[in-house]
């Protein structure tokens, strides 16, 4: 492991050691690693990306580890998995915030058509006074109708 009072060379040396389990790595592991990294982008997604990269960074410091075979491929699951699984919120938040999108939009057409019928009603209204005021007596105002 590096620490933070290493100097250069040896911080470019870690890091020539990991590049170079990477390009060790089978193929396999290294597209299960680079999955959810991929599927990140393509969701658009800039915390799921890094958090992506990040699980992904630790499994190859798991295989540049001189630990057992069993905990690294544990190690490398399990970063996959929790990836997929920051893919998969990634793409559930989009979908929120689409249908957030979708019923402000419906909100808005509701309190256009409410403005439409609180005028109508308010014109409705002053008709009816303006109709009691010259109605002739004993004639109703319902039984009054408006000339178009």
């Amino acid at each position: 492991m590096i620490h933070m009072t290493a100097s250069w060379p040896e911080a470019l040396q870690w890091l020539e050691r990991l590049a170079q389990t990477v390009r060790g790595l089978d193929p396999l592991t290294a597209a299960a690693l680079s999955a959810p990294c991929v599927l990140a982008i393509l969701y658009r997604s800039l915390t799921a990306t890094l958090l992506s990269l990040l699980l992904a960074l630790v499994a190859v410091i798991a295989f540049a580890g001189g630990i057992d075979e069993a905990l690294r491929e544990s190690v490398a699951s399990i970063a996959c998995l929790a990836g997929l699984l920051a893919v998969v919120q990634a793409g559930s938040l989009r979908r929120k915030r689409r249908q957030l999108g979708d019923a402000k939009a419906r909100l808005l057409e509701r309190q256009q058509d409410l403005e439409d019928v609180r005028q109508r009603y308010e014109r409705e209204v002053l008709w009816r006074k303006a109709s009691e005021k010259t109605a002739p007596s004993g004639t109703h105002p319902s039984q009054l109708r408006p000339t178009a």
